[in-house]
């Protein structure tokens, strides 16, 4: 493939071969993304959604554009605040993010339990890129088995060792 940028004006343009390619390369990675996750999202270093797309009605229980602007920590339930905190923390820089059971809430009584993950791309912004999923059938049952004591509810030590380790470190 040419060089896609004018060359100082020596005439190496994109052709529309390369113009096709590089659709054919976007729609690839765009089609993983999606067998991924469900809800795509970037956040800014300052913890704003810049990028919403997919599942995002359905999820969250707004529009794309009520959704893009908003603090990230806005979608969350409030007593899960420290744990994405910290998880957004700890994927700056570190390779991909640890999988997190969240609660996103709609609306008053209605919330949906997702599976955050995600990433820092080396070489660019700080921007995190994260992909939400709904807790499910077919979600990884590690994800979903924080074990509770029956008589207590509390969880149980090793639930709760893990979740210290995460918000501890």
């Amino acid at each position: 493939m040419r060089n896609l940028v004018a060359d100082g004006g020596r005439g190496h343009y994109p052709t529309l071969d390369d113009l096709r390619h590089l659709r054919a390369e976007r729609d690839r990675f765009v089609g993983f993304a999606f067998a991924a996750g469900e809800l795509l999202l970037e956040v800014a270093p300052d913890r704003r959604i810049t990028f919403a797309a997919g599942a995002v009605k359905s999820i969250t229980g707004a529009e794309p554009p009520l959704v893009v602007g908003r603090a990230s920590g806005s979608l969350f339930a409030a007593g899960e605040l420290r744990l994405l905190d910290h998880a957004l923390r700890h994927a700056k820089g570190k390779g991909p993010l640890e999988p997190v059971v969240l609660t996103i809430e709609r609306g008053p009584g209605d919330a949906v339990r997702v599976v955050l993950t995600g990433r820092q791309l080396p070489g660019k912004d700080e921007s995190l890129y994260l992909v939400v999923n709904r807790v499910g059938a077919q979600t990884a049952p590690a994800l979903l088995d924080a074990r509770h004591d029956a008589e207590t509810g509390l969880l149980d030590r090793q639930s709760f060792g893990h979740a210290a380790k995460l918000l501890i470190g």
